[in-house]
């Protein structure tokens, strides 16, 4: 887009901050559906890690789509920054949904007993002895 329109300089970090937002958002979505998929619906982990591609997919699609689309209507004004802006984040926001339906789902298949006993071993901090941050015991006077 670059090479075609001079960039706004406001244009990197808007797209820096709404391709960490978006990617977090739809990476946490996926994965929170799919841990309920493990852990309420006992779903074995490749069929769960299918119907949470099928199900936190159309969301993240439809999702993405509508703020692509949102992104894209600052192309109807006839300034070249927010020409710029709206299709240099559209663009960014169609490759994060790209990553977020074929990547997230390609590392959980890849890795699955990661995933599996990181969810069905209980608290992860089961036995360990944590310090009282809130309020520590006053030290013995003697």
């Amino acid at each position: 887009i670059s090479l075609v329109l001079p960039l706004h300089y406001l244009v990197p970090g808007l797209i820096t901050c709404v391709t960490l937002a978006c990617s977090i958002d739809y990476c946490l979505f996926f994965i929170s559906r799919l841990k309920d998929e493990v852990t309420e619906q006992k779903t074995p982990m490749l069929k769960a890690i299918e119907i949470s591609t099928a199900n936190a997919g159309y969301s993240i699609m439809t999702s993405g789509i509508g703020l692509a689309l949102g992104f894209l209507a600052l192309c109807i004004f006839p300034i070249d920054a927010l020409l710029v802006t709206g299709l240099a984040t559209c663009l960014s926001i169609i490759i994060i949904i790209a990553i977020n339906l074929t990547i997230i789902p390609t590392a959980l298949i890849t890795f699955p007993e990661f995933w599996e006993n990181s969810w069905t071993r209980g608290d992860c901090f089961q036995g360990w002895e944590l310090p009282n941050l809130i309020r520590p015991e006053p030290p013995a006077s003697g």
